[in-house]
């Protein structure tokens, strides 16, 4: 049997999160604003944090929120500068530089002078930046047991490794034309060789050549291999691949070799011609040699009282789906040929809608999939680390909360723990859906609360520090105490945009309400809440819920009941009894996603249940 598990909504909303920009308006903490004095445009440069001990963030350029935590990790990590801002504060300048990762996606700006110029110590990675060389000299490359010398004037591709600082240039073999590997004694498998360092290497940094094949992947930008096979879609019986190489022929292979799509390399001896000119006009590609290649619909024309062969390569914006992977479609002398785009995914697809799941299949499902937490009220005052981290998310910093003793908490069973050195009883809680009264200090300092379902949300606690309770009447069944605005039409965009207001009914019994915008980042959802008022007793008649507050809250609708004590204002959330179930999107989701509707102040909000796979 299939093990059964619950992914709550943190997991959908954090996937939102890496695709969309944070621009939710939080006010400065300082008096006086920042402005941009002076920008300038830096060559792609790495840089890492000086002091991992000392918390570093990154802010966006108007430096009022914090949008990740920059150091602080178990080891410094590698940010790429790509551009520096000269930021004035208080009549004083300050440089700052913005900051990538290592995936290209934007970190924030840091300030200059808590960075180091280069890769972090333990940094190792194999950059697959792929830029074209001319050797100026003929230049030694070795493999693990081979070294060979490429001519000069030789133009190769290579690729950035890393290694704890140092850095070294891997040349591909494979790309080289058949001859040159023949004449050099280089087999199939010698993919690559190791050049050393580029400082130390005489050779010229080059743009694409004209006769590498274009626009090859779904980025816009050529693959490693200029490999392309007839059809449009892989055989079995292939026996053709045509393929550019970086210094410059063209080659097809039209022999008794199966040759692959899977394999980056080429089977048997091809006929072989240099490129003599290259030309791209829009979508059409044209080569041209001295002598036709059989088996090409390649076209004589006279240049110069000579005659050459010209080979017209068409790209068709259409790919299609290949177990996931694009395909990419060409007409080669007016005959298909296809390719792997690079071997990524294809573009986006529809999000696929919610669907109506009944009560009655509701009730039959085994609940263990959605939240099925117990509570308890603390008997003492208890200290607790709380994940926090920027509007981005990133690293993450703990700061130590005080939950006073008599608050309500949520967590999983009591179980057996080594707790300082000890076998001992504890319970796990979920710090991060408490109230902002006890999240003060995270938010004070300008971050965000972490996910319900990250480890670092949680706090081991000894279960004798705790009494165990019922589940508080305010909390609905099988969530964690959110609802966001909108019904199917929100359940859909949740990948998209985010609700425009979300509500969260903490463990320790208060209703905050955050307004968001429909574009910013999904930490939204956890940042400090616009409004927050304390429950003081609830109603539950079939399935409406009547929560009474001393005070109204902004952004709600409540009925004023009383004009004295603590119970004036009421709040009704009613369920409507509608179930909705998303569709598996991609690889990324453990199975569907289940969703409840609610009537909240007259409006329909859907809570998320959870996702399941067993």
């Amino acid at each position: 049997m299939h093990k059964k598990h619950l992914q709550v909504l943190a997991s959908v909303t954090m996937a939102l999160g890496l695709s969309l920009v944070a621009t939710t308006t939080i006010p400065a903490k300082a008096k006086t604003t920042y402005t941009v004095t002076k920008t300038t445009k830096l060559t792609k440069t790495p840089y890492y944090v000086t002091n991992q001990k000392k918390v570093t963030y990154a802010w966006n350029l108007a430096h009022t929120k914090k949008l990740q935590i920059v150091s602080g990790g178990t080891n410094a990590t590698t940010y790429f500068a790509d551009k520096q801002v000269t930021l004035k504060h208080d009549n004083k300048k300050t440089i700052y530089y913005h900051i990538n990762n290592e995936n290209g996606n934007s970190i924030g700006y840091v300030y200059r002078g808590t960075l180091t110029k280069g890769y972090a110590p333990d940094y190792s990675d194999n950059i697959n930046d792929g830029k074209y060389y001319r050797l100026n000299v003929a230049t030694k490359v070795t493999t693990n047991k081979k070294s060979f010398i490429l001519p000069k004037d030789t133009i190769v591709r290579a690729a950035t490794n890393i290694n704890h600082q140092k850095e070294t240039l891997s040349v591909s073999l494979n790309n080289l034309s058949y001859n040159l590997k023949k004449q050099l004694g280089i087999s199939i498998n010698d993919q690559s060789a190791s050049a050393g360092a580029s400082s130390k290497l005489n050779w010229t940094k080059i743009s694409t050549p004209t006769y590498m094949l274009p626009n090859t992947n779904v980025e816009m930008s050529e693959t490693w291999n200029n490999d392309l096979f007839p059809g449009s879609d892989e055989s079995k019986t292939n026996k053709q691949r045509l393929r550019i190489t970086t210094d410059g022929f063209v080659e097809f292979y039209n022999n008794s070799s199966y040759q692959s799509i899977g394999t980056s390399y080429p089977v048997g001896a091809p006929t072989s011609r240099r490129i003599l000119t290259s030309k791209t006009d829009g979508s059409t590609f044209t080569i041209a040699y001295s002598q036709a290649i059989p088996g090409l619909a390649d076209t004589a024309v006279t240049v110069d009282g000579k005659t050459e062969y010209q080979l017209t390569i068409q790209k068709q914006k259409q790919l299609t789906d290949k177990d996931g992977y694009a395909l990419a479609h060409y007409l080669v002398g007016g005959k298909a040929f296809h390719s792997w785009a690079s071997g990524l995914l294809l573009p986006s697809k529809p999000i696929p809608a919610a669907e109506t799941f009944s009560a009655a299949k509701f009730n039959k499902m085994d609940k263990e999939f959605f939240n099925t937490d117990s509570f308890y009220k603390t008997k003492k005052k208890i200290k607790a680390k709380v994940a926090f981290t920027g509007y981005d998310g990133g690293l993450e910093q703990l700061k130590t909360v005080t939950i006073p003793k008599g608050t309500i908490v949520e967590g999983d069973k009591s179980n057996r723990y080594k707790l300082n050195g000890k076998w001992t009883k504890v319970v796990t809680l979920r710090t991060n859906i408490l109230s902002s009264r006890i999240l003060k200090s995270g938010y004070q300092a300008g971050l965000v609360a972490s996910s319900y379902n990250n480890g670092n949300a949680q706090q081991v606690t000894p279960a004798s520090a705790l009494q165990k309770i019922k589940r508080p009447k305010y909390l609905v069944d099988y969530n964690y105490g959110a609802f966001y605005s909108g019904g199917n039409s929100a359940i859909n965009n949740r990948l998209t945009k985010l609700s425009p207001r979300s509500i969260q009914i903490t463990s320790d019994g208060y209703v905050e309400v955050r307004k968001n915008t429909a574009k910013a980042n999904s930490a939204s959802y956890y940042r400090q809440p616009d409004s927050s008022v304390k429950i003081q007793r609830v109603t539950v008649k079939g399935q409406t819920r009547q929560l009474f507050l001393s005070k109204s809250i902004k952004g709600l609708k409540t009925v004023k009941v009383n004009y004295h004590g603590k119970t004036q204002y009421r709040l009704t959330m009613t369920n409507q009894r509608q179930y909705r179930v998303a569709p598996v999107f991609d690889d990324s989701d453990d199975g569907p996603s289940f969703y409840m509707l609610y009537t909240i102040a007259g409006k329909t909000y859907n809570t998320p249940l959870g996702s399941v796979s067993g």
